[in-house]
């Protein structure tokens, strides 16, 4: 098997662990470790894949998303919206952008915006470990701006 079809299964491994997060919501040992593998999912495909392929480089952002937003819907259902706005706030931009630029250019992830979602992973564990997550979603908001700012320079450099 090559190592970028390796890559993607442990990328696409993050979507039946976010249902099972949802489905045993109330096994806080099982749901950390279940996380935990998610994350260490994360790092693990970037490693096997190296540069990767034009199909990984879709289905892995796609499985982040997927993670997150399955996860959220349980974990960060009682935030209130301003708080979730900041969550999602690079979630948003990217579908829009992908909606405009997609045909035009071969998006790819870019440094701030790899940091986003390394922060969401990082407030769903905090949030399933009962520690406060205001600061970590303000940061989020935070860097999601920049990642923004990031991608429309890239954006107008690649046009």
């Amino acid at each position: 098997m090559q190592r970028t079809t390796i890559a993607n299964i442990v990328s696409l491994s993050r979507i039946p662990l976010a249902f099972l997060i949802v489905l045993f919501f109330d096994n806080k040992p099982l749901v950390i470790t279940l996380a935990i593998l998610a994350v260490l999912s994360d790092l693990l495909d970037g490693f096997i894949a190296g540069n990767g392929t034009h199909v990984g480089a879709i289905i892995d952002p796609l499985a982040d998303k997927l993670f997150v937003i399955i996860v959220s819907l349980t974990i960060l259902s009682n935030l209130a919206w301003h708080y979730l706005l900041l969550f999602f706030l690079r979630d948003i931009f990217s579908v829009i952008a992908y909606i405009f630029y997609a045909h035009r250019l071969k998006v790819k992830a870019l440094t701030f915006g790899k940091l986003v979602t390394a922060g969401q992973f990082v407030t769903l564990l905090a949030a399933l470990l009962g520690l406060g997550i205001h600061f970590l979603i303000i940061a989020i908001g935070i860097f999601s701006l920049v990642a923004i700012v990031e991608y429309i320079i890239w954006f107008d450099n690649h046009l």
